[in-house]
């Protein structure tokens, strides 16, 4: 003979009703985390703590000058750039540039985006790798 199932009544019945808080009881408030984000400390990691602050820029637009780029964060992320640098391949762009960042604060700022869209087009940010030894 088969053991007999109780009803969802009974299971119910088994849970201890004082662990249930009822929807108008106000829960316990929750300290705030005030200590540095995951993003935060990856940055930090990843940031040169001095200058040169450059950052690698790929899918630009092809006709574009340095100024647009410029104009472009000034006023969308009320950055300033030092410096645009496009990359060119016998006079004509290949699409791939480099922002000369005025300190470390705005390189920070701009990484964070990780892409933008720039004329229509996805482009993306990533810290630029240094050519020196």
């Amino acid at each position: 003979m088969a053991a007999e199932l109780g009803s969802w009544g009974d299971v119910v019945n088994e849970i201890d009703v004082q662990d249930i808080q009822h929807p108008d009881e106000q829960k316990p408030a929750v300290e705030e985390d005030t200590g540095p984000s995951a993003t935060d400390v990856y940055f930090e990691e990843i940031v040169p703590k001095q200058g040169p602050y450059k950052i690698y820029v790929t899918n630009l637009p092809y006709k574009i000058v340095d100024q647009d780029v410029v104009d472009y964060f000034q006023a969308e992320h009320s950055v300033k750039l030092q410096d645009v640098h496009f990359v060119m391949k016998e006079g004509k762009m290949t699409g791939q540039g480099f922002l000369h960042m005025p300190d470390r604060e705005s390189m920070i700022k701009v990484l964070k985006m990780e892409s933008f869209t720039f004329k229509g087009r996805n482009c993306k940010v990533a810290v630029a790798e240094s050519r020196d030894g």
